[in-house]
């Protein structure tokens, strides 16, 4: 991971942490938040105040870490080099959503009005959107991409299915965008989400196969 996107999730942690520390102290002793919301955006589950302000912000440092780490444990540490861009973008995109999610437990629990369960459904179309976006710059590792027997052991899968993933992910993250700035319920966006992200991984996983399969350097080496 490039320093300066190190430097920004670090940033990004600390402003969650502040701002959890600096709801904390509004709240009276003994204060719950809201860490779940049911379908019709009521919340469902609630944390106390000191566990719940913590717990995006932790779970951020525990993605950042496995970002640190897995150039390390890489088998293919040249590819995950020339997937830099991608990488990065996929890191910060991640800390980006649970901050974005913090500041809405964060409201909620100080009594503002939020449709919580929309805001994230939001929140994920443009996760989508980002990822979808670098998805074609991903070379071919073990620990991160559309991982399936036919991509791994084979460039040409790798790289077309990747980039079909790429313009699906796009299209679902716009898709959900698009349905919450016209006012679709979170269920509606979410069962789309749903949906959608099955019939991605189904669809790339053929792909991945057929993609493969028609790969004139593995007929030319005998392949069936």
């Amino acid at each position: 991971m490039d320093s300066n996107i190190l430097k920004t999730c670090i940033g990004l942690i600390v402003v969650m942490a502040v701002l959890g520390l600096g709801t904390a102290a509004m709240l009276p002793p003994g204060a719950e938040l809201p860490v779940h919301w049911a379908a019709d955006g009521a919340p469902d589950r609630y944390m106390a105040k000191w566990s719940a302000i913590f717990v995006m912000p932790l779970v951020a440092t525990g993605i950042v870490l496995v970002f640190c780490l897995l150039p390390y444990i890489e088998p293919r540490r040249d590819h995950l080099k020339r997937s830099r861009v991608a990488y990065n973008t996929i890191c910060l995109s991640g800390v980006g959503l649970l901050a974005w999610i913090h500041c809405l437990i964060l409201a909620e629990g100080l009594g503002h009005t939020v449709d919580v369960r929309r805001a994230i459904a939001a929140g994920i179309g443009v996760l989508l959107i980002l990822i979808g976006n670098v998805m074609g710059k991903i070379r071919s590792m073990f620990f991160l991409g559309i991982r399936t027997p036919w991509t791994l052991s084979n460039e040409r899968s790798w790289a077309k299915t990747h980039r079909l993933g790429g313009f699906a992910f796009v299209a679902l993250g716009m898709g959900m965008v698009g349905l919450v700035l016209a006012g679709a319920s979170a269920s509606t966006v979410f069962g789309g989400f749903a949906t959608g992200i099955f019939g991605i991984v189904a669809i790339l996983f053929v792909y991945s196969f057929l993609v493969w399969r028609t790969d004139p350097t593995i007929h030319g080496n005998g392949a069936p």
